[in-house]
């Protein structure tokens, strides 16, 4: 979800957490220690991804495509 977009998604990433560790994402990193630090003001625990998928993909993983919208 965009930066911008996570306090709206607070009540839904709280219980989130309460079932499974969050891991936030973003393409460098920069925007996912970010959204941590915000998520950590609300008091929910999260991990930045270092380097992003940026790093994710010149380690050789593959990352997924976004689904076609349904029309």
């Amino acid at each position: 979800m965009p930066l911008d977009q996570l306090q709206r998604a607070l009540p839904a990433l709280r219980s989130a957490a309460g079932k499974t560790e969050l891991a936030v994402v973003c393409a460098a990193g920069q925007r996912a220690q970010t959204a941590c630090r915000q998520l950590a003001e609300a008091g929910i625990t999260a991990l930045a991804v270092t380097g992003g998928t940026n790093a994710w993909t010149g380690a050789g993983h593959i990352v997924a495509p976004e689904p076609e919208p349904a029309s």
